[in-house]
């Protein structure tokens, strides 16, 4: 993901998401903060916002990062209720800055929105399989699932940094 942001020029970029209260949300915010380091890009904590674990709330957040002297050339957010928030926020249709949601929320396809996606009906199986298997064995250890993503890019986020 920081190539397709960094290959179109952004050096400032946004994130918004819920608070780090679940793991995802926890581990999608540590990406965020470790990728740009790795693409040579300057720490920016001023535009991460974990405010808000709805719609409204990422919505504010948004207008808070677009309200600074700096503003990000790029928003990500972090879960499909953050996106739902970024795109009311940018309105529709939006061409001032790049945006890539996560989760392949309602219509986002419609509307050219990038974003961030998994493969629900492989992260069902794998859950169901984990399930089956602990009622087999009440006291097996616990596993952790990590389903790839991909970006599924429609536009939005590879818009270019110099709008």
């Amino acid at each position: 993901m920081p190539c397709a942001l960094t290959r179109a020029g952004h050096r400032k970029i946004g994130f918004v998401c819920s608070p780090g209260g679940l793991y995802t949300h926890q581990q999608r915010g540590a990406g965020y903060r470790q990728a740009p380091s790795e693409v040579g890009v300057t720490d920016t904590p001023e535009y991460e916002r974990l405010e808000g674990a709805d719609c409204a709330g990422a919505e504010e957040s948004v207008r808070d990062l677009l309200a600074l002297p700096d503003p990000p050339s790029e928003i990500i957010a972090g879960n499909n209720r953050a996106s739902s928030g970024v795109t009311r926020a940018l309105g529709y249709p939006f061409d001032h800055l790049a945006f890539i949601g996560f989760d392949d929320f309602e219509l986002a396809d419609g509307a050219g929105i990038s974003v961030i996606a998994y493969d629900p009906a492989e992260l069902g199986r794998r859950a169901a399989r984990l399930a089956i298997a602990r009622l087999d064995d009440p006291v097996c250890p616990s596993h952790r699932l990590e389903i790839p993503t991909t970006l599924n890019e429609r536009g939005s986020g590879e818009r270019d940094a110099a709008l």
